[in-house]
């Protein structure tokens, strides 16, 4: 998939109706291209700020949809870094993403005919 500005605002704009974040959105584009990226990678590239990867890198792993790997510093002191890559496809992402707005859309339809039936005038 070319990675164009013009693509990159498609596909966070398609995206949010999902449910995801615009800075969320971003990194998920950044890491289905396959690399593995820190979040300091992440911050520079894609010109956000160290919570905004922290909070997207964090939701995406919980959903198993990234996988961290921890390096220690070659040189120095300090703390080990974090590599983070897409381990499932995007594709799959979207698909999950598209059930679980199916399975609320149903369960949105449901409470509707029930709050009209048990509020109904007869």
């Amino acid at each position: 998939m070319k990675h164009t500005k013009e693509c990159e605002t498609e596909t966070i704009e398609m995206m949010k109706i999902y449910g995801f974040r615009p800075s969320e959105i971003k990194v998920l584009v950044y890491l289905s291209n396959g690399s593995e990226a820190s979040s300091i990678e992440i911050e520079q590239k894609l010109c956000l700020r160290q919570p905004e990867v922290n909070l997207a890198v964090n939701k995406f792993v919980k959903l198993g949809y990234i996988g961290a790997k921890q390096e220690s510093k070659k040189k120095g002191k300090g703390r080990p870094i974090k590599y983070y890559k897409l381990v499932v496809p995007f594709e799959e992402i979207v698909e999950t993403a598209a059930e679980r707005i199916e399975a609320y859309k149903s369960e949105i339809l449901k409470n509707a005919e029930l709050l009209t039936a048990a509020y109904r005038k007869d």
